[in-house]
């Protein structure tokens, strides 16, 4: 395993309201993808993980950063809604439970 580092700067978009309140955000980010280090600044964001990972998880922070443009603000349920699994066939899930599975991340069940 092959660890990288991306620094992501949030350009258009206050830093503040990303990484949230007392970095509220960014705690429930490093909860939602473990395997990450994420390491925050005044407005960079450090990564550091598997570089397919991190790819993932940039699209992620592109939707929230995007959700932040359109709304001007991010809260909980917007950051679950968004950051979604990066789960498919090929890493075992069964065709036959497409559309029908469920997964629950931190108690809480999700689509």
């Amino acid at each position: 395993m092959l660890i990288t580092e991306r620094l992501y700067v949030p350009d258009d978009v206050d830093a503040g309201v990303l990484f949230g309140v007392n970095r509220e955000n960014l705690i429930l980010l490093r909860t939602l993808y473990p395997k990450l280090r994420l390491v925050a600044g005044d407005n960079v964001l450090k990564i550091l993980g598997e570089a397919s990972q991190i790819d993932d998880f940039v699209k992620v922070l592109d939707h929230l950063s995007a959700h932040i443009r359109r709304y001007n603000s991010l809260n909980e349920d917007a950051i679950r809604r968004i950051a979604t699994l990066p789960i498919g066939y090929a890493d075992g899930y069964i065709r036959a439970l497409s559309g029908k599975a469920h997964i629950e991340i931190l108690g809480k069940t999700a689509p």
